[in-house]
């Protein structure tokens, strides 16, 4: 997800305050809005995100990607799909799970969003 922020190799720390939140992407169609947490570098090992699970989502199939993946329900319910078993999260709840099996979250109430905070940790295999 850093890909698409600007950021300077040089530096240590990131600090974004509220009102310079530089972008927020997504869609119904997705499902999604994602909102970058911390402007880090592309190859950050650690990429979070506040992503909003929108109740009308219309594109349901499951992701992969190489990525770990951490959540937390900050507000509302999901159900996780994950590796084809549903799992039902509430506010509160976490799981952490490897991206390359096949995933997806969706609002587990049609009438309301639920945000989650994401974390994507970089996977390196020794």
């Amino acid at each position: 997800m850093s890909w698409f922020l600007e950021s300077n190799l040089q530096n240590k720390l990131s600090i974004v305050k509220n009102n310079e939140k530089k972008l927020k992407i997504g869609n119904k169609e997705i499902g999604y809005t994602y909102e970058a947490l911390a402007n880090r570098p592309r190859f950050s090992k650690v990429e979070p995100v506040i992503v909003t699970v929108l109740p009308e989502a219309e594109y349901v199939e499951p992701f992969t990607h190489v990525e770990d993946e951490f959540i937390y329900i900050l507000n509302g319910s999901i159900n996780l799909y994950y590796d084809g078993e549903l799992h039902y999260l509430e506010q509160g709840d976490s799981a952490y799970f490897e991206g390359n099996t096949p995933h997806i979250f969706l609002s587990a109430d049609k009438n309301k969003e639920a945000t989650v905070l994401t974390v994507f940790i970089q996977n390196n295999p020794l």
